[in-house]
């Protein structure tokens, strides 16, 4: 059975308006639902499409597996729902995908002038920095710049194809594009 909206008016509260009407039947051999929810509200909200609002809230008592019954028997507890969601496999995250960019660094003073090249050969970033900086430093610099979302997972290569390995990450700038 579902009480329907607008179950007072608001002149004559707290008297329930008569008009409203109770719908459904009940089988026999079916366990009855249940349903307690609606509009909480002092005052009926309007249902004119009107840009007026009401102070409220929606309010639907249940719980989050199964809805109310007469014939309800299950206890519903925290440790129920903590045990059926240890008992829960979530699919794996799908892996990031790889992103390759090529460096290609020019010496301006005591600075780098690299550009961060993608695949195609189109400048994606670029960035001043100093001849003794680390590796692992203009790396963290570029991943923040181009995958701040950490969609990617990051590879960096040198003009001549070599890659600039993760155990490299504590030698300088210097000596990196100096070999290449």
């Amino acid at each position: 059975r579902i009480l329907m909206f607008q179950n007072y008016h608001d002149s004559q509260r707290p008297v329930n308006n008569q008009l409203c009407k109770h719908y459904g039947i009940y089988f026999e051999d079916v366990p009855r639902r249940l349903m307690t929810m609606g509009i909480l509200a002092n005052e009926t909200p309007g249902m004119d499409n009107s840009d007026s609002l009401t102070d409220g809230l929606i309010y639907c008592a249940g719980v989050r597996d199964e809805g109310i019954r007469h014939d309800w028997e299950t206890l519903h507890t925290a440790e129920m729902y903590e045990e059926r969601d240890r008992r829960i496999v979530f699919p794996p995250e799908k892996p990031k995908s790889d992103k390759v960019l090529t460096l290609d660094a020019v010496p301006d003073g005591e600075e780098w002038v690299v550009r961060v090249m993608s695949m195609a050969g189109s400048e994606v970033w670029s960035v001043r920095v100093g001849r003794k900086d680390k590796i692992g430093s203009l790396r963290k610099q570029i991943k923040n710049a181009v995958d701040a979302k950490d969609q990617y997972n990051l590879h960096l290569a040198l003009p001549g194809g070599n890659m600039v390995v993760n155990a490299k990450d504590d030698t300088s700038l210097q000596h990196l594009f100096m070999q290449d």
